[in-house]
């Protein structure tokens, strides 16, 4: 039968695995988001410089 400090290490073991899981997922979500933004930047001034050079 398991005592209670070792089922006390457990629960603390488990929360700080999903702390973990958890906080990688923010990272992801966070870097996919910056991406996102400088694709769609990038892409908007490469058409913009585009267009410039079309005038002249």
């Amino acid at each position: 039968m398991m005592n209670l400090l070792t089922i006390k290490k457990k629960e603390s073991f488990n929360n700080e695995a999903i702390f973990e899981i958890e906080f990688v997922k923010q990272v992801k979500i966070n870097i996919d988001f910056i991406l996102n933004l400088i694709n769609k930047y990038s892409k908007e001034d490469i058409i913009k410089f585009g267009k410039r050079c079309k005038k002249v």
